[in-house]
C-alpha cells in the first residue's frame, strides 16, 4: 500500500460523558481542552529550541569549523524566537488554571504577514532539517482582531504538518484577503491527502500514518479548534501523491480590520 492511500491511523481516544446539567464539569472540560492545546504547542516548541541547540554544539564540536559571528548571531536570534513563544505558552497555561470561565480568544489588532513570517523564521532549522525550500507569497499587510498566541499556534501546527508529510519538497505560504475574510494558505508536495479522508484528518488523534513521521494526531484539530473559536475554519484540498493545500480562514471581526 503506498503512502498516498494508507488509511488514518487513530490513536487512543479517553471517552467521557458530560451531563447537561453539570456546569462544573464542562468548564472543567474545556479548560482540560485548552491545556492539551497550549501543551501540545509547548512540546513543538520545545523540539524546534533543541533541534536549534543540537546544530550549535554539533558546530562547536568540530574544531576544523570556525564559527561566524554572522551565523552565531542568526542562530542565538532563532533561540530568542523560541524562548519568547515558549514563555507566552507557559502565561496561556498558567490563566487556565487560574481562569473560572470558559476560553474566549484575547482579540487584539494583528499582522497576519507578520506572523506568518515569525512562524516561518522560527522553523528555519526544521525547514533545512527537512531539506524543504519555503516560499511566502504575502503581497498585501493583513490585519484584523485576532488573538495572536492563539493564530501563532495554527500556523506553526500547519507548517509542521508540511514539513513532516513534504520532507525533501518545496513548501509554499499564501497570506491574502478576500471579501470578509483573511486567509492563510500552506501548500506541500508531499504524499496528499484521500477524499474520504478530509474531515477525518480534523479530528483529536487522527493522522495519516507515514513512515518516519510521529505524532498524537493533534495538530490539525488543533488548528480547526482556533480557527472555529475565531469564528473561521480550516480546510484541506488535495491530489493523493502529489500533495496537499490547507487554508486557515479567518472573519474580519470588526471594521477597524484592514489590508493595506
Amino acid at each position: 500500500m503506498s503512502a498516498a492511500t494508507r488509511p488514518i491511523e487513530s490513536g487512543p481516544v479517553e471517552s467521557v460523558e458530560v451531563g447537561a446539567g453539570f456546569a462544573s464539569d464542562s468548564r472543567s472540560g474545556q479548560e482540560d481542552q485548552r491545556l492539551i492545546i497550549l501543551a501540545h504547542e509547548l512540546r513543538g516548541r520545545l523540539h524546534a529550541l533543541v533541534l536549534n541547540t543540537e546544530v550549535i554544539l554539533n558546530k562547536a564540536h568540530l574544531s576544523s569549523v570556525e564559527l561566524s559571528h554572522t551565523w552565531l548571531q542568526d542562530r542565538l536570534e532563532c533561540q530568542a524566537r523560541a524562548l519568547r513563544a515558549l514563555q507566552q505558552i507557559v502565561e496561556r497555561l498558567l490563566e487556565v488554571r487560574l481562569a473560572q470561565q470558559p476560553p474566549v480568544a484575547s482579540q487584539h489588532v494583528v499582522d497576519l504577514r507578520a506572523l506568518v513570517i515569525e512562524a516561518v523564521q522560527s522553523d528555519a532549522e526544521a525547514l533545512r532539517s527537512a531539506r524543504c525550500d519555503c516560499s511566502l507569497l504575502a503581497p498585501i499587510a493583513v490585519s484584523g482582531h485576532w488573538d495572536a498566541v492563539q493564530l501563532r499556534m495554527a500556523i506553526s501546527n500547519l507548517l509542521s504538518n508540511a514539513i513532516k508529510y513534504g520532507a525533501g519538497k518545496p513548501v509554499e505560504i499564501s497570506v491574502g484577503a478576500r471579501e470578509r475574510h483573511a486567509f492563510v494558505r500552506v501548500s506541500d508536495q508531499g504524499i496528499g491527502v484521500r477524499p474520504e479522508d478530509s474531515e477525518r484528518i480534523f479530528e483529536r488523534f487522527e493522522r495519516i500514518p507515514m513512515q518516519g513521521v510521529s505524532g498524537l494526531g493533534l495538530g490539525l484539530w488543533l488548528v480547526r479548534n482556533i480557527a472555529r473559536g475565531h469564528g473561521g475554519d480550516v480546510t484541506v484540498w488535495s491530489i493523493p501523491g502529489k500533495g496537499a493545500a490547507f487554508t486557515l480562514r479567518l472573519p474580519f471581526t470588526r471594521a477597524s480590520s484592514t489590508v493595506a
